[in-house]
């Protein structure tokens, strides 16, 4: 202890004297979770302990970074131990020297890596370092071209990041997001993909924007994961003439023993995907579409055992409502229609009217669906189909059984 002036006023002659520092570390850890984090840099200069704690793991690990020009971008990549999220663009306008970033130990959980032309071989460098780092979970990607400068990327560029993207193991979720046009030929992925085998292959979630050229890439990334893929979301089917070349899709989808979640358009052989038995949600966008493709959507329909949830939605004003009508027939035909719990379907612009033929074969379809709690409906709800929705067989009793008008559809 040590006087201060003619007061004798008594302070601690260490900073470990003080009140604060006589907490546990645990308690300690809990206050620095909700510190800045430029206080946090602060306490390294306080005392060991102090500046230990601040380093932990346990104070960085819900936190987010985004790499760009502020300030202590550069000290979180050298010093933090792991982060909840990075999010980094390529090639980086960061203050920070692009080795810190390539070089970091700061480990984090889920990476989002936006990818502009020239950043690829850096992007495919970061998302091996986080690889390495054990931590990897989630990754997402976009490929996106810099239209101030009126550059494009190029399909090399492409793939050389995508191939990354396909060879990281121990993810459980995964968003690729490529662009159509600069989407590398399938030979080309094919040779990245050969030379970049996956460590380990864990991956759960998993959302892709489709185009011809990256049919290949979605197909292997699926079969790689065959045995942990549950959720599979299926986008980027801008034209009709996209969705049927995808012909090669449904017969990989329908290896998938664990899948239990897909949204996918109206894809050419829908109907083997009714061999996954552990699949119980499905959001069908049935614009755009073919006669086709339509007859394999209702063999898929009436083939699947388990479905509980089931979402349909009428891309624009092109699409038949005939064939909102020959699925509703289909569910209530099917081998599933003992387990069908909740019906959600919507129609652009979901303003108008529920168009009357749709609404006849949902009133046919509803006596037939004894456990059909909820049905909801992107638009305005008729009355017929109220009061039927809520007094059917098998829905008696049921708290939410009835018809939702809602905006859009629900997922």
């Amino acid at each position: 202890m040590q006087n201060i002036g003619d007061n004798n006023v008594e302070i601690p002659s260490t900073f470990e004297g003080m009140e604060l520092m006589r907490y546990p570390d645990e308690l300690l850890l809990l206050i620095l979770e909700k510190v800045r984090r430029v206080d946090l840099f602060a306490c390294r200069l306080v005392c060991r302990r102090l500046g230990a704690l601040a380093l932990h793991p346990g104070v960085w690990r819900h936190r987010r970074l985004v790499v760009n020009r502020r300030r202590l971008t550069c000290p979180v990549l050298r010093l933090a131990p792991c982060l909840a999220k990075l999010v980094v663009t390529v090639p980086t306008s960061s203050n920070c020297h692009p080795l810190t970033l390539l070089s970091t130990k700061c480990a984090a959980s889920s990476l989002q890596l936006i990818v502009g032309p020239g950043g690829a071989a850096q992007g495919a460098l970061v998302i091996r370092n986080q690889e390495a780092l054990g931590q990897l979970r989630s990754l997402e990607v976009e490929l996106e071209d810099d239209f101030e400068n009126e550059v494009d990327m190029s399909g090399h560029e492409a793939a050389v990041i995508l191939g990354a993207v396909a060879s990281t193991g121990g993810l459980r979720d995964l968003v690729v997001n490529p662009i159509p046009e600069c989407a590398p030929s399938p030979l080309v992925i094919e040779c990245f993909i050969r030379n970049n085998e996956v460590s380990a292959p864990l991956l759960k979630r998993l959302h892709f924007n489709v185009c011809l050229r990256t049919q290949s890439l979605l197909k292997h990334v699926v079969a790689v994961n065959n045995a942990t893929l549950t959720a599979i979301n299926l986008t980027g089917f801008e034209s009709m003439t996209a969705v049927t070349e995808m012909v090669a899709l449904a017969p990989v989808l329908a290896t998938l023993a664990a899948l239990r979640e897909l949204a996918c358009p109206l894809l050419p052989g829908l109907e083997a995907v009714a061999a996954c038995e552990a699949l119980e949600k499905v959001d069908l966008q049935l614009s755009p579409g073919t006669p086709a493709a339509t007859r394999s959507a209702v063999q898929f329909f009436l083939r699947a055992k388990a479905l509980r949830h089931v979402a349909m939605e009428c891309g624009d004003l092109n699409t038949p409502h005939s064939v909102c009508c020959e699925l509703f027939e289909a569910l209530s035909a099917g081998r599933t229609r003992a387990t069908l719990q909740s019906v959600s379907v919507s129609f652009l612009p979901w303003t108008l009217p529920m168009p009357a033929v749709v609404q006849r074969a949902m009133l046919a379809a509803l006596p037939l669906l004894p456990a059909l709690g909820t049905i909801k409906v992107g638009g305005a709800v008729p009355d017929e189909l109220l009061r039927q929705a809520g007094h059917g067989p098998g829905r008696a009793g049921v708290p939410d059984a009835g018809v939702l008008g809602v905006p859009s559809m629900c997922s």
